[in-house]
């Protein structure tokens, strides 16, 4: 295999492993590789009215204060020139050409050049930045690096997303059939999975992200309903929040003692098995079991596993 396709594979085996606080420091300094680089600045964050938020930002060849003049749009106009590219690599030379006067914020930290794309997901609208600097008037990047880092931006964000799932921790937990997302107290999102986007805009068709179409509910409340058939969980994970959503099933109907009942039944226990299990008397796991018979629509444990069976208790 090429260069390229090495690092490609090798980002995804290691996301596995290395945890997220690291893992993009590792990644930028595997592909200095394949582009070469004096500097590079590989950030995520969301478009708001009136600015670019950045929630996360990876430097390495220039210091913290400097990277974040590079990705303020109201402070650099190349910064902005890119975002506007959707997606195509944008060289600073060229830009600089047309743009006299622009403010430039790498040129006055002693870069000469830049090469910068910005990838915007879809449906989530957030915006992964990836910068790279080199010193010495004759130190351009190619158009065929141009189009490696267009490819490779993809991948450092995919996998990048995908350290970050693997590694988020418990708690909280994400069972399957229950999809996840981060964000903040506002539900302006900084990492979610495809499911959760996908679950997201079949209750919610006309909806873009950043920003979540409801009211992210407080860790506190508990389970809570949208209103569109769709149950919401929410924990915090330091200062952001991890939002847990599922579409509503027929087992939502049930109580949680009824769940557990069902849960057991489904897994072959008898009434007195699942009493001592759950610490109840015999006759209040048969009352639970039959209005949980009632509920579903059910006549039998056959009938009842029938509809369990597609569902993943948590």
């Amino acid at each position: 295999m090429d260069a390229e396709s090495v690092l490609i594979s090798s980002l995804y085996r290691s996301a596995l492993v290395i945890e997220t606080d690291r893992f993009r420091s590792w990644a930028l300094n595997k592909m200095a590789a394949v582009l070469q680089y004096d500097a590079v600045i590989w950030a995520t964050g969301a478009n708001q009215p009136g600015q670019f938020k950045v929630h996360d930002i990876t430097c390495a060849g220039m210091s913290d204060e400097t990277a974040q003049a590079c990705t303020d749009p109201s402070r650099d106009g190349f910064f902005a020139a890119c975002l506007a590219a959707q997606g195509r690599a944008l060289q600073s030379c060229q830009w600089q050409k047309d743009n006299a006067g622009q403010p430039w914020q790498a040129g006055p930290a002693g870069f000469d050049t830049g090469l910068g794309v910005h990838r915007t997901r879809p449906l989530s609208g957030l915006v992964s930045v990836l910068h790279l600097y080199r010193r010495g008037a004759s130190a351009r990047f190619s158009d065929a690096e141009a189009q490696t880092l267009e490819r490779l931006a993809f991948h450092l964000d995919d996998a990048g997303s995908l350290s970050f799932f693997v590694h988020l921790g418990q708690p909280p937990k994400i069972p399957r059939r229950k999809f996840a997302a981060v964000c903040d107290r506002h539900g302006i999102l900084r990492e979610a999975q495809e499911k959760f986007l996908e679950l997201l805009r079949e209750h919610y068709p006309d909806w873009s992200g950043p920003t979540l179409p409801f009211d992210v509910p407080d860790p506190a409340d508990g389970e809570q309903r949208d209103g569109r058939g769709l149950h919401l969980q929410s924990e915090s994970v330091g200062d952001w929040l991890c939002l847990r959503i599922w579409a509503a099933g027929p087992l939502d109907s049930l109580s949680d003692r009824e769940r557990e009942v069902v849960t057991a039944t489904c897994q072959g226990l008898t009434l007195k098995e699942t009493a001592r299990r759950l610490g109840i008397a015999p006759s209040t796991a048969s009352n639970h079991l039959y209005r949980a018979y009632e509920k579903l629509e059910v006549g039998n444990r056959e009938e009842l596993r029938s509809v369990v069976k597609p569902i993943t208790f948590t």
